[in-house]
């Protein structure tokens, strides 16, 4: 009777989570049980702590909302793509928009950060980190102001950063520490 009882014990222990996980997962139907467990591991690996991200754009002639926006689709990136790049160029002379940069978004999410519009050249905007902590992702970013006594001529500007990380549905959030270039050489 002992051994039953350890038996079917044992039986609910290990049997709960998975019968757990498989009614979970049965509940999307877009998805099996093996799909959505390996991609969910995936998700808690790529996204633990310090976020690798390689930078695709960064101009002070670009457009987008102030603070941080992820892009998770080909259709939005081609046309955030599209109005971005031709901006930049038209600034300079003689300039060609590079196509499209190729995004695996089934693995890779897009995140466009932004403090602003600037009243003058010479802002640098940088993406220096970035860390998923808890239920966010924490961008962490720095505006180099135009040094002292610096003389731009009046064009505002619209500084951004383009950079990929791996796939997350995470709501980013802009930290941004401002700093002020050094005296101008001139």
């Amino acid at each position: 009777m002992r051994f039953l009882l350890a038996t079917v014990l044992l039986l609910v222990i290990i049997g709960g989570p998975v019968l757990a996980r498989t009614v979970n997962t049965n509940r999307d139907s877009t998805t099996s049980p093996s799909e959505s467990h390996s991609s969910h591991i995936t998700r808690q690996r790529a996204l633990h702590g310090l976020v690798p991200f390689h930078t695709i754009l960064r101009t002070e002639f670009g457009h987008a909302q102030i603070g941080v926006t992820e892009i998770n689709d080909p259709e939005t990136w081609s046309a955030f793509w599209d109005q971005n790049c031709n901006l930049a160029v038209g600034i300079r002379p003689l300039g060609n928009c590079p196509p499209l940069p190729q995004i695996n978004f089934t693995t890779q999410t897009i995140l466009v950060a932004s403090p602003g519009l600037e009243g003058s050249p010479g802002y640098q905007f940088n993406i220096t980190k970035v860390m998923a902590v808890h239920d966010h992702l924490l961008v962490e970013a720095t505006l180099a102001t135009p040094g002292l006594l610096c003389i731009w001529i009046q064009v505002v500007t619209f500084p951004i950063h383009v950079i990929e990380v791996p796939k997350t549905y995470l709501a980013p959030t802009l930290n941004m520490t401002q700093t002020q270039a050094p005296e101008c050489p001139y």
